[in-house]
C-alpha cells in the first residue's frame, strides 16, 4: 500500500500506520463568495451610484456609469478568484490528519496538513455543499491580520466526511 500511496505522490506525507481515508474536492460550480470586504465595498459603490443620480437629478452620467461598471467588475472578480481557488483545491482525510493541498500556477503547490485529536474543536456546516472545519490560522494581508476558519468548504458528501473525523476522534480518545 506505501508504494502505490508513493506513486500517486503520497507517500512521503504520511506516517507509518497512517492510512487514507478520503479524498476530494471543494464543489466546482461557480458561487458568489460574500465577505466583509466585498459587501462593504458594493454598499459603497451603491451608495455613490444613489449619490450621483440623486445629483444630476436622475440623469445617468459618466459617473454612474463608471461606478455600476466597477460593481459588476467586482461581483465578476469574487465570482472567479472563490471558483479558482476551489478548483486548485484538494482534501484528503487520513487515519490521523487532515490534508489541504493547493496548486496555483503562479505560487506553486503547498501542502498543510492538521492532526484530528478528541480536543478539536469541528464545526459542520450542514447547508449543500456542506463545508467542516477544523482548525483557525491568522493571515497576513499587509498590515492588517485576519483570523479565518480552515477546513473541508463546499463537499458534496460532507456528512460522510464529518462522520469520519468524529470517528477519528473517537478513537483517539479511546487510546
Amino acid at each position: 500500500m506505501t508504494d502505490q500511496l508513493r506513486e500517486l505522490g503520497w507517500g512521503d506525507y504520511l506516517d507509518e500506520g497512517e492510512e487514507i481515508l478520503w479524498q476530494g474536492r471543494p464543489d466546482q460550480s461557480v458561487a458568489l463568495a460574500l465577505d466583509f470586504p466585498v459587501v462593504w465595498s458594493l454598499a459603497g459603490a451603491f451608495f455613490l451610484c444613489v449619490l450621483a443620480v440623486s445629483i444630476s437629478q436622475g440623469i445617468l452620467n459618466a459617473t454612474v456609469l463608471s461606478t455600476l461598471v466597477f460593481l459588476a467588475f467586482v461581483v465578476l472578480v469574487c465570482l472567479l478568484t472563490d471558483t479558482y481557488r476551489r478548483r486548485s483545491t484538494w482534501y484528503t482525510l487520513t487515519s490521523r490528519r487532515a490534508f489541504v493541498a493547493t496548486d496555483y500556477p503562479m505560487v506553486g503547490k503547498s501542502i498543510t496538513s492538521y492532526r484530528i485529536t478528541p480536543e478539536m474543536v469541528v464545526e459542520f456546516q450542514p447547508r449543500a455543499p456542506a463545508s467542516i472545519f477544523f482548525a483557525e490560522e491568522w493571515r497576513d494581508y499587509g498590515r492588517e491580520r485576519e483570523l479565518v476558519k480552515v477546513g473541508f468548504r463546499r463537499l458534496a458528501d460532507g456528512q460522510k466526511v464529518y462522520r469520519l473525523i468524529q470517528d477519528i476522534q473517537m478513537k483517539g480518545a479511546v487510546q
